[in-house]
């Protein structure tokens, strides 16, 4: 596919929809859009005629990936109230990532991905496997939110191939995701929340 061809459309929810619908509301036709969870297994389960094509997996040509991130506006952190929400947050972000990635709780999970996206259990256990998939699921390897570098540098190099930033020729991507302090990639929030997170445990006898 040339690249004069690909469409800036919106988030994953609105892709595809276009993809279902096989048009954009401007009239132009669509083809195909790459999906993520939990729009990976909608498609699955469409009446045969209706079924997406999977012509690829992005894994397959780019692994590993990175395609989750939790992200803070700095008007948050400048709050003096919101870090100590914010750190909690994460801490119950990393509780839930140790539940989903626990196969013993497999079935109750999959029961609240039915219930909070209000899909039937066939369409649930899908996403379930979909959730889980340790290349391209929502669990984090580590367990501990740290950012993959080099499964950001591949979505990083896929997006330039394909004209996906607005950012001078010589932009230094590597500076840019370099962790640090007060940098796109801050760790403080997150030691704290996964601090936080052991000392429950540890009093908690588990």
């Amino acid at each position: 596919m040339r690249t004069e061809n690909l469409k800036t459309v919106g988030g994953t929810n609105v892709r595809y929809a276009d993809l279902a619908a096989g048009i954009l509301p401007n009239g132009s036709a669509v083809y195909a859009t790459i999906l993520t969870y939990p729009f990976t297994a909608y498609g699955e389960v469409l009446p045969a005629a209706q079924q997406p094509n999977i012509l690829a997996r992005v894994s397959s040509f780019e692994n590993p990936i990175s395609s989750t991130a939790l992200t803070v506006a700095q008007s948050a952190l400048d709050d003096a109230e919101k870090p100590d929400l914010l750190v909690r947050f994460l801490s119950a972000m990393l509780t839930a990532n140790m539940y989903l990635n626990n196969i013993q709780n497999q079935e109750c999970a999959t029961k609240a991905i039915q219930k909070q996206l209000n899909i039937t259990s066939e369409t649930a256990v899908l996403e379930y496997v979909a959730s889980t998939n340790l290349t391209s699921g929502e669990i984090s390897p580590g367990m501990n939110f740290t950012v993959n570098q080099a499964g950001l540098d591949n979505i990083i190099a896929v997006r330039e191939e394909f004209r996906g930033f607005s950012v001078p020729a010589d932009f230094d991507f590597a500076a840019a995701t370099a962790p640090g302090t007060g940098k796109l990639i801050d760790y403080s929030l997150r030691d704290e929340a996964v601090l936080m997170l052991r000392e429950e445990l540890l009093s908690a006898g588990c």
